[in-house]
């Protein structure tokens, strides 16, 4: 994520060896993190890449009616949202596609801001 600092940004260059990889933010599942390690999850074909810099630097960086920081480890696409399950008041799952190994829950300090997120008037719709 190299020499990208404002928000709103539309492509992502990744360094791949000898490589760049120019990634559309529309082709973005979600961003997580795994033993202090950043990944980018290409919606398209569940494809997994190293990426530079923290969850932190990543996000300011996305539009943030596209992208929501759901936990310390996910940053998840509007576009990924299959559906969410509710366990109870404060334990929401987010089901994602392409499916993480893990399962991903939006932490209790965010699932308010989280909800007005998802029904945000600004929200791009998508039909299945």
């Amino acid at each position: 994520m190299d020499g990208a600092a404002k928000r709103n940004c539309r492509r992502v260059i990744l360094r791949k060896g000898e490589e760049y990889i120019i990634f559309r933010t529309i082709d973005i599942a979600y961003f997580y993190l795994e033993n202090k390690t950043c990944f980018l999850v290409d919606i398209r074909n569940g494809n997994e890449h190293k990426v530079s810099g923290s969850l932190r630097d990543i996000f300011e960086m996305l539009d943030p009616v596209e992208f929501y920081r759901v936990n310390k480890n996910y940053i998840v696409s509007i576009r990924a949202i299959i559906s969410l399950k509710c366990w109870d008041v404060n334990k929401v799952e987010v089901i994602l596609m392409p499916q993480p190994t893990e399962r991903v829950y939006v932490s209790q300090l965010r699932i308010s801001s989280f909800k007005e997120w998802i029904e945000s008037e600004n929200a791009p719709l998508y039909e299945l």
